[in-house]
């Protein structure tokens, strides 16, 4: 199951539903493609900065935490953006899950 989860949440799709979405081939999506595509691409940069099995890799934050590698201003900057995810049921708008501030 986290092997599927990787593969959809991973670079490579968020820039194609982003191409997608830029193109106008998803016009009856209306923003939800466009912010799919920024999560997906968001989930993909915080997998790869704790996920590392490298000390450098030519993708940024995908190599070992470092004192100048950039992932602590990435975890820093991301905090707001994971405070801000909800999850909802699609059939009834019902808010399934909201990140909550301070534990």
């Amino acid at each position: 199951m986290a092997t599927l989860f990787l593969k959809v949440l991973s670079y490579s799709v968020a820039s194609v539903l982003s191409l997608l979405f830029s193109g106008l081939l998803m016009q009856g999506f209306g923003n939800d493609a466009y912010f799919t595509a920024e999560f997906v691409g968001t989930i993909d940069t915080l997998f790869d900065s704790i996920n590392s099995k490298v000390s450098y890799s030519n993708k940024p934050h995908k190599g070992a935490v470092k004192a100048d590698s950039g992932h602590l201003e990435l975890w820093e900057s991301m905090i707001p953006c994971i405070e801000s995810w909800e999850f909802r049921d699609n059939r009834g708008g019902k808010s399934l899950l909201q990140a909550r501030r301070g534990g």
